[in-house]
C-alpha cells in the first residue's frame, strides 16, 4: 500500500507583475498628472490607454472611457487606493506639496495601528493615491 501524499503547499506558476488598472472620463488629463505630476515613466499610449512604470514589476494602467472592460466610476468614493510604497516619504510629500496637489497640505499620518507613515491625494479622476512607508 502506497504513503498518502504530504501535505506540502502546491506550487503555482509565475507571476511576472502586477498593474493597478483605472477608467476616466478624462484621459488625457489623468495622463498628464502621472506624467508630470508624479513624474512616472510611460511605458505605452495607445488609443484609450496609457500604462506607467511604478517599480520592476508594477504599473498602473490608465483607461479612457468608452475602452477596456470596465467604465469610470463616478462616485468619491472608488473603493480602490493605489498606495504606493517609497523609502523617501519626505521627498515624495515635498515634491507635491511644491507643486500644489490638493491634500498634501495635511500632512503625514500614521497608518496600519502605528506601522506606517503616510499621506494621501487624489489624481484627477478623484483616484486616492496614497504614498506610505513603513516605520
Amino acid at each position: 500500500m502506497m504513503d498518502a501524499p504530504s501535505a506540502q503547499p502546491e506550487s503555482h506558476p509565475h507571476i511576472g507583475g502586477a498593474y493597478t488598472i483605472f477608467y476616466y472620463d478624462d484621459l488625457a488629463s489623468a495622463a498628464d498628472w502621472y506624467a508630470n505630476v508624479l513624474g512616472l515613466t510611460r511605458m505605452l499610449s495607445a488609443p484609450g490607454l496609457e500604462i506607467f512604470r511604478l517599480g520592476a514589476s508594477s504599473c498602473v494602467a490608465l483607461v479612457g472611457a468608452g475602452y477596456g472592460s470596465q467604465m469610470p466610476v463616478h462616485e468619491a468614493n472608488k473603493g480602490v487606493i493605489l498606495s504606493l510604497e517609497t523609502e523617501d516619504l519626505e521627498g515624495w510629500h515635498a515634491r507635491l506639496f511644491r507643486m500644489g496637489v490638493a491634500g498634501v497640505g495635511e500632512g503625514l499620518q500614521t497608518g496600519v495601528d502605528g506601522r506606517t507613515l503616510e499621506f494621501k491625494v487624489r489624481d484627477p479622476g478623484g483616484y486616492c493615491v496614497e504614498f506610505f512607508e513603513w516605520i
